[in-house]
């Protein structure tokens, strides 16, 4: 399967990533999606979309999930366009309760 890096993600930054998080995937749970995700409170500094999950970890720490999603748990995805909202994708479970995962390149959006 290939894996898609999102826009201003280096090889190196994917391959830290990827090794940290591999004990915390689940049996067959594959990264389908690296990208750059910013956030202050919680700090994220990494998406990393799964084939079950979506996760943000800090830059500092990505041994450490910081906020998840389970696929099963999502209604619906899209990004804040607000004055202080603009680009943070937000993920609305299907409980209703709409999920920051951080700002978002322009150009992963995409992907996501």
């Amino acid at each position: 399967m290939t894996i898609k890096l999102g826009e201003k993600v280096a090889e190196r930054d994917f391959q830290r990533v990827a090794r940290d998080l591999e004990p915390l995937l689940v049996s067959g749970e594959e990264i389908l999606f690296v990208g750059k995700s910013l956030s202050v409170k919680p700090t994220f500094g990494f998406l990393v979309i799964t084939n079950e999950r979506a996760i943000c970890v800090a830059v500092t720490d990505s041994k450490v999930i910081k906020r998840e999603l389970p696929h099963s748990q999502v209604r619906a995805a899209g990004r804040g366009s607000g004055l202080l909202d603009r680009g943070t994708l937000y993920i609305e479970s299907t409980s209703g309760e709409k999920v920051a995962f951080g700002t978002i390149r322009e150009a992963d959006y995409g992907f996501i």
